[in-house]
């Protein structure tokens, strides 16, 4: 089953309805990332703050922004909740 837009969008009464700026799309992508530090979704990458074990790292091991540079050859992208207001189109 295909996902049909929206009856104001179809008819065209709310033609920025499928539009975004950079703006609310970083604010729509920083929502969709807490979701998923809240699911725990990036456990396996990031590891999880533990009592017992507080170095207990995840796959991206203890310096999370230098593996971000590693793979994406880009810095500064992480904390994305501190950077992002930076991020350019292409950052996101």
């Amino acid at each position: 089953m295909t996902r049909r837009a929206y009856y104001s969008s179809r008819n065209g009464q709310n033609p920025e309805g499928s539009n975004y700026t950079l703006s609310i799309l970083k604010r729509l992508f920083l929502a969709i990332y807490k979701d998923f530090i809240f699911q725990e979704r990036f456990q396996e990458l990031l590891g999880k703050g533990c009592v017992d074990d507080p170095e207990s790292y995840g796959l991206a091991g203890p310096d999370v922004e230098m593996f971000f540079m590693r793979k994406l050859r880009k810095e500064s992208l992480w904390p994305i909740p501190d950077r992002l207001e930076h991020y350019s189109e292409a950052d996101l």
